[in-house]
This record gives C-alpha cells, structure tokens and sequence, in this order.
C-alpha cells in the first residue's frame, strides 16, 4: 500500500517547465522570455512528440484545469489550480482510460475521500482528510 501510495503522491506533485515555450520557472512564477509574468496555455511534450502535459497560465500563476499524459498519449491524470495552488477534484486514470484515484484539495490542503484503486488487485484505499490531516483509512475489496 505505501509504494502505491507514494506513487499516486510522487506523480500529483509533478513540477513543470515551460522551456520549449521560452518560460521559465522563477520564484514559482512563469515568465517569459523578456522576464514579464506570462499568461497563456502551455503544452509540454515527450521526447516522442506526444503530449505530456497542458495548462493555463495567468499573470504567471498556473490556474484551471491541468491535464497529464503517458508516453503514449493517453490522459493519466487531471486536476485544477487556484494561483499555483491545487484546488478541486484530482482524478487519476488506468490504461484503459478508467478514473483509478480521486483526491480532492482545497487552496493546497487534501479534504474529503481519496479513493486510490491497486493497479495489482482488486483492493481500494480509502483514505478521509480535513484540512491537510489524515483522519482514517481503510483497505476495501
């Protein structure tokens, strides 16, 4: 359970650059090439070409929908953003394209149920927060 877990936790932390947009990352603001705060859609890519991640960026604060991609092109995980802040409902995807995890934060702090489906059995993880702390779990088959 911990390594699926830390897995789940290790891809919703993801960081981004924008380089092949010309943006960098500074002081956890995007800008642009001429150091102005940026606003606009980025889209990253693999190295194979496909997709690999895209979202919106406002006065240099990523804000809205965020989507993630595999190598292969299929959406992995989305969640939104509230001025660089996680904020709503983050859904995780299998291969086939199935929601395999919720999570859902409010201005950065995890609230509510977090279902987490094992990849490697028929087991979900159920885990219940408030304002950042876990308050229970449990294993459901």
């Amino acid at each position: 359970m911990k390594g699926l877990i830390l897995t789940f936790f290790t891809v919703m932390s993801l960081t981004f650059m924008g380089q092949a947009q010309g943006l960098t990352l500074q002081d956890g603001l995007y800008t642009d090439e001429n150091g102005a705060l940026y606003s606009g859609e980025v889209t990253l890519f693999h190295e194979n070409g496909e997709m690999k991640t895209n979202f919106f960026v406002e006065d240099g604060m990523i804000q809205h929908v965020a989507l993630f991609y595999d190598i292969n092109g299929r959406l992995i995980m989305s969640g939104s953003y509230t001025e660089n802040t996680k904020d709503g409902l983050w859904l995780s995807y299998d291969g086939k394209g199935k929601v395999s995890s919720k999570a859902e934060y409010r201005r950065g702090k995890k609230i509510g149920e977090w279902v987490i489906k094992s990849p490697y059995s028929d087991l979900t993880y159920n885990l219940y927060y408030a304002n950042n702390e876990l308050l229970s779990a449990f294993v459901a088959e």
